[in-house]
């Protein structure tokens, strides 16, 4: 590996691709979350063809060819970890008790609470909801309806977006 020196055009094209990246992330969470839960799967590997097909066949020679590159694999990369943590969660039981490397894998499949709390994961009978009662939101993991509760929006002055 080799290194270049640091210039104007090299350093904008970085930007750009990392613009870029997030974009097609969060293009793929959009699409997903747009779809029906049941036909979520092959939502994702749509997304995920064709966010490598853009990556293969664009050239990078101008801005917008760097970006739509870099979009496309953000799209990729994201819909292919919701793939792959979506088939190991099948197959997780999580335990409370765990030491500090199951609790990194239950973390990055998505299992973790952001809560704070290292004990507070996911559990089967949550319905398959992960949430954060800090903050009042849920986050569906795959929930087939949207989640808002009523009586914390009241008490803490929450408006619904819907």
């Amino acid at each position: 590996m080799k290194t270049q020196k640091l210039t104007q055009k090299n350093g904008t094209k970085t930007l750009i691709t990392i613009v870029g990246l997030v974009s097609g992330f969060m293009l793929g969470g959009a699409v997903s979350a747009a779809v029906p839960t049941e036909h979520r799967t092959v939502a994702r590997v749509a997304v995920a063809g064709g966010g490598a097909l853009a990556n293969a066949s664009i050239k990078d020679d101008d801005g917008l060819g760097s970006f739509v590159k870099a979009a496309g694999l953000g799209a990729s990369a994201r819909e292919v970890y919701g793939l792959a943590t979506d088939q190991l969660k099948k197959d997780v039981v999580v335990d409370p008790e765990a030491d500090t490397l199951k609790r990194a894998y239950y973390g990055s499949i998505g299992l973790a609470c952001p809560c704070g709390d290292q004990n507070d994961y996911w559990k089967p009978e949550d319905n398959g909801l992960n949430y954060s009662n800090q903050i009042g939101l849920r986050e569906m993991y795959p929930a087939d309806e949207p989640f808002f509760d009523e009586n914390y929006a009241e008490q803490n002055q929450v408006v619904s977006l819907r």
